[in-house]
């Protein structure tokens, strides 16, 4: 019983304490493994999380179906509190909370209005998955479950 103990509390030390932590590094879409309704998948799409002496960066990378590409930045700050958004032209705040230490959601703005909720969870040490909801300009509801793989 005690070499399982000891066993645990070495694993249990060399983890982050910090779910994001764990998210540092490159994340890249497996599209064969998510799930976009209704509308069509983009043909690439990239995470990559970085370290900076103010937190975590989040840089999103997309390529689009007919080839264009959009490259979206904010910082990963769980406190609730706005972070500004940058480089899209549908969202440009977002502020994220922790629900568990490899959890988290997020509330999407545009010009002061919520367009999108979100949750991220880190399902794996090499598995990312994102569930993103908003509605489209008709009205339509979009539910899509992006799952990324560390590259």
């Amino acid at each position: 019983m005690r070499v399982i103990v000891s066993l645990l509390l070495i694993v249990l030390s060399s983890v982050p304490l910090r779910g994001s932590d764990l998210l540092v590094g490159t994340w890249v879409l497996d599209l064969s493994r998510s799930h976009f309704e209704p509308g069509t998948a983009p043909r690439s799409q990239t995470r990559v999380y970085r370290e900076t002496e103010k937190g975590i960066i989040a840089t999103v990378i997309t390529v689009e179906k007919d080839g264009s590409s959009r490259t979206v930045e904010f910082p990963m700050n769980f406190d609730g509190e706005a972070q500004t958004v940058t480089g899209s032209e549908t969202m440009d705040e977002i502020r994220m909370s922790q629900i568990t230490p490899l959890k988290s959601e997020a509330t999407i703005k545009h010009a002061g209005q919520v367009v999108a909720r979100s949750e991220r969870e880190l399902v794996s040490p090499n598995e990312l998955r994102v569930t993103f909801e908003s509605l489209k300009y008709d009205g339509t509801p979009i539910r899509n479950i992006y799952v990324y793989l560390r590259k």
